[in-house]
């Protein structure tokens, strides 16, 4: 009988969500029969290479011909080790399925990263890729994707924190790196829009006074956080318009912000070009806008009846969240193609 198998690379844990995603992908892909392959992440490159060849032998000797192996994209192993392992695993006939966290050439300005040529060479390796949503599944296509492809739609959130009971209110929640969250030093009060901000933040003078800074939480415990009004995702330089390579890779990403929010039963505001806005729209969870120039207009239009509404479809889709529902549907339709 053939096994089941997912790559799992561990990372120190940390007061961020740096490594939540994978470390849940390979929860829930447990609980339906995939067996964890650890590795450990090397950062010394040298190192790196010299071990590849025993780590490859010692972590997937086991694997046999017709076993699964799911594969968290990228491994951030290194190209080498990655070139390495797919000749391994093409030899001994092993099924392979990519599930796609990040592509790092669309959101940052680095040389160190694969270029989208690579990434996508490096995707051709594997029988089957299960890309963040339908818009990053065609734009991977037209860059020359050839497997079979299928689009998560949104990453889980596994945590099993006391939701709060949600309150009408002109507050935006904002969750994650706050130091990197530049936009957030430029934003301008209305005199009505209220932020509360979690995360790592070492400059907290720097803060509008409209801001409140309430500390950093660990991943599985911040959903238990989330009091009022919505949750914010937003990304880039300016709270005016999307900049940078950072915002705009909103346009293919899935932000594990909207995952955090919606697991808490918090409806969301989000950028009208992201690719998750019509997952918001369509499953009535929040609002989408342009700039955040708009957004006290935005909730100026909904009334705290269709505010509940929104939040009792986000409890509904949370229920699906926590117990990883679209990673286990995704691994199914993955399996029998």
């Amino acid at each position: 009988m053939a096994n089941k198998y997912v790559v799992n690379v561990t990372l120190e844990k940390q007061r961020n969500a740096m490594s939540k995603a994978k470390s849940d992908v390979t929860d829930f892909a447990s609980e339906i029969g995939y067996e964890p392959i650890n590795l450990a992440q090397i950062d010394n490159k040298i190192k790196r290479v010299v071990l590849t060849n025993f780590i490859i032998k010692k972590a997937f000797g086991k694997l046999r011909k017709n076993d699964t192996l799911l594969v968290q994209f990228p491994t951030y192993m290194g190209k080498h080790f990655d070139d390495r392992l797919f000749v391994w695993l093409k030899t001994h006939g092993v099924k392979t399925i990519a599930l796609i966290h990040d592509i790092d050439c669309l959101r940052f300005d680095d040389p160190k990263y694969p270029s989208l040529a690579t990434v996508v060479n490096q995707l051709n390796n594997f029988d089957i890729v299960i890309s963040s949503n339908k818009v990053m599944s065609k734009f991977l296509q037209n860059n020359g994707l050839n497997p079979a492809t299928i689009s998560l739609d949104i990453f889980d959130y596994k945590h099993n924190a006391t939701l709060q009971q949600k309150e009408f209110s002109e507050t935006l929640n904002f969750a994650g790196n706050l130091d990197k969250s530049k936009f957030l030093q430029d934003l301008e009060g209305n005199g009505t829009i209220k932020y509360e901000l979690f995360g790592k933040l070492t400059e907290k003078e720097n803060l509008p006074s409209f801001t409140k800074y309430n500390g950093s939480f660990l991943p599985e415990q911040l959903p238990g956080e989330f009091k009022k009004g919505f949750g914010l995702v937003w990304d880039g330089e300016s709270p005016h318009k999307v900049l940078g390579k950072i915002g705009l890779y909103q346009r293919y990403n899935n932000p594990h912000k909207v995952s955090l929010y919606l697991s808490a039963g918090l409806p969301v505001i989000i950028w009208n070009q992201a690719a998750l806005a019509e997952f918001v729209l369509e499953n009535k969870v929040g609002l989408v806008v342009d700039s955040l120039d708009s957004v006290a207009d935005k909730i100026a239009q909904i009334s705290p009846k269709e505010y509940n509404e929104m939040v009792a479809n986000a409890e509904q889709l949370s229920k699906k969240l926590v117990t990883g529902t679209f990673t286990k549907e995704a691994l199914k339709k993955a399996e029998l193609l």
